[in-house]
């Protein structure tokens, strides 16, 4: 009987574990998803008549700055949407939903490469 506790209470520690492992891999993804979203609205906003170099331009501009120690944003998301940052932000017709729907295969790809520099190293 005591056995039987003992082995209960041990596996219910297992399953809430692999739980918590699987809520928290599946938020981080959540979370890498969104900034990829993120940065690809921003790559059709404020470059989408550049050719691919200038997309990829504006990528890098806005994964630098989560990395700076200055006072910029530490997510993608939350540089794109830091006031006076990028000025389609501030134009209520102008959303991520919006910029998804206008993105091109090229800016996803490059949106998937630069965000995956910031989600790696976090």
């Amino acid at each position: 009987m005591v056995f039987a506790k003992k082995l209960s209470t041990a596996l219910s520690i297992i399953a809430a574990t692999l739980i918590m492992s699987w809520c928290t891999y599946a938020a981080r993804e959540l979370h890498a998803q969104r900034e990829a979203e993120c940065l690809v609205a921003n790559i059709v906003y404020e470059a989408a008549s550049e050719p691919e170099q200038g997309k990829r331009f504006v990528a890098w501009v806005t994964v630098a700055r989560t990395f700076s120690p200055l006072s910029f944003r530490s997510t993608i998301c939350g540089v794109v949407f830091q006031p006076r940052q990028f000025s389609w932000t501030s134009e209520r017709e102008k959303n991520v939903a919006s910029g998804l729907s206008r993105a091109s295969e090229s800016d996803v790809r490059i949106a998937r490469q630069f965000a995956a520099l910031k989600h790696d190293r976090a």
